[in-house]
């Protein structure tokens, strides 16, 4: 996982993808730069490639309602696992 992003990051991450789904949302394709931005501050290469990995699967998605739950689903679920392990490591 990616042990060099901080919860707050990841947390302001899901907190726009979860923006991206609600009804008058704005395209997920509009997060990459932000995912890009987070993944460039990052000194971990595992923090960085994780983000790279969402940001390459965002490129290859398109609009659909099922698809961006999905991606807000997976993303959720990274954040969950992320806390989890900050806090063992802690």
């Amino acid at each position: 996982y990616g042990k060099g992003i901080k919860s707050s990051q990841m947390h302001r991450l899901l907190s726009e993808v979860d923006k991206a789904n609600a009804p008058s949302a704005v395209d997920l394709q509009e997060l990459r730069p932000l995912i890009l931005y987070t993944a460039a501050r990052q000194s971990n290469e595992s923090a960085q490639i994780i983000l790279l990995i969402l940001n390459d699967l965002l490129n290859k998605m398109g609009n659909k309602l099922q698809e961006r739950m999905a991606f807000q689903r997976l993303f959720s679920d990274i954040v969950a696992y992320h806390k989890y392990f900050e806090g063992i490591q802690q």
